[in-house]
């Protein structure tokens, strides 16, 4: 924290002022919500009202001070303002507001070092055993149109199918988390097996508390003013379902992520960062983590499923096969426990 405050009243950076370009990644995102709002509802509809959108962009913004405030930084930092958190994912109005609830609840300053919610959670996947309206259905494939503006030969390769998910073509990747009403719009960039992961429930690796224990968050050398990048979020909403970290996974985000001096990285892999470090952020493929963690949402029968959303935090912990943990693990932990 103090570190924070002193690269701003320093001058090392202007803390207050919105990078280049943020402004008009804001307004990119309102005009794309528009078009996307156009091509679900009629026009007498309130959803194609412009202050409707930028009103859920806003309270993203909201919710980004407020983050800011519980850091204790709110005096010396204004967070970007380019209608994302944390740079690639939208949030509905009742998420965001969710948030900002959760948040109001935390005294001002926090001292803790990162994040928000309840102390060392883990966030992985959005729990969807209790969400069914935020799964996609299980055993069918998800409909979808490509947006017209992507070349026709990008077309021939893919059957369509009805309105679910939306591809539209961007010059940075966006999704919301989970499924979304009425359809999901993927906005696409080189990334886009990331942003798909995001639509299917999928959040950040290194937003899961157990990566103190495989990285070293290099906090002197992140900009502030991307705080959210960074923060840990409520751990009754997201499940690892006993996966453990992957540094290639497709979800973890680069090295030197929002650097304040970009010869220096933000995240340090603890183990082998020879190796580990050019792992992250890579955009290629699917790490075996990842594959394994989408097989544990959507490919297991209707019967395999996890009662808590702490499954995942006790399975990392050896409580499937310890203890006493053990007989309740194996009764209501089937998806983190592996036992089906």
């Amino acid at each position: 924290l103090l570190l924070k405050k002193k690269n701003c009243k320093s001058g090392i950076i202007d803390c207050k002022s919105q990078p280049f370009g943020m402004e008009q990644k804001r307004n990119m995102v309102i005009q794309h919500e528009m078009d996307f709002a156009r091509k679900q509802y009629s026009s007498s509809s309130s959803y194609l009202s412009p202050g409707l959108i930028s009103k859920r962009i806003d309270l993203i913004q909201e919710l980004k001070l407020k983050m800011i405030k519980v850091a204790g930084l709110g005096e010396y930092v204004t967070p970007v303002n380019d209608g994302t958190f944390e740079h690639d994912v939208l949030l509905t109005e009742s998420q965001a507001q969710n948030l900002i609830n959760a948040l109001d609840q935390t005294p001002y300053p926090s001292n803790k070092k990162y994040g928000y919610g309840h102390g060392r959670s883990q966030r992985s996947s959005l729990f969807l055993d209790q969400l069914q309206a935020q799964r996609w259905p299980i055993g069918e494939s998800i409909k979808y149109f490509i947006d017209a503006n992507i070349v026709h030969q990008a077309h021939q390769l893919i059957q369509v199918f009805r309105l679910q998910l939306v591809f539209d073509l961007n010059n940075c990747g966006l999704s919301y988390i989970g499924r979304v009403t009425p359809a999901n719009p993927i906005y696409l960039s080189f990334q886009s097996a990331h942003e798909t992961m995001h639509a299917l429930g999928a959040n950040h690796e290194h937003l899961r508390s157990d990566r103190d224990e495989y990285i070293n968050i290099q906090w002197e050398n992140i900009n502030p003013q991307f705080y959210d990048f960074f923060a840990i979020a409520d751990p009754s909403k997201f499940t690892p379902f006993g996966v453990i970290y992957s540094f290639d996974s497709i979800m973890h985000y680069g090295a030197f992520t929002a650097s304040l001096n970009n010869q220096k990285p933000t995240m340090v892999p603890k183990i082998d960062p020879q190796i580990n470090t050019p792992k992250m952020g890579q955009r290629q493929r699917l790490s075996v983590q990842d594959i394994e963690l989408l097989n544990k949402m959507y490919c297991k029968q209707s019967a395999c499923f996890d009662t808590s959303v702490y499954c995942g935090v006790w399975a990392l912990r050896g409580f499937c096969s310890v203890y006493p943990q053990y007989g309740w693990m194996q009764q209501n932990c089937l998806k983190s426990c592996n036992n089906c």
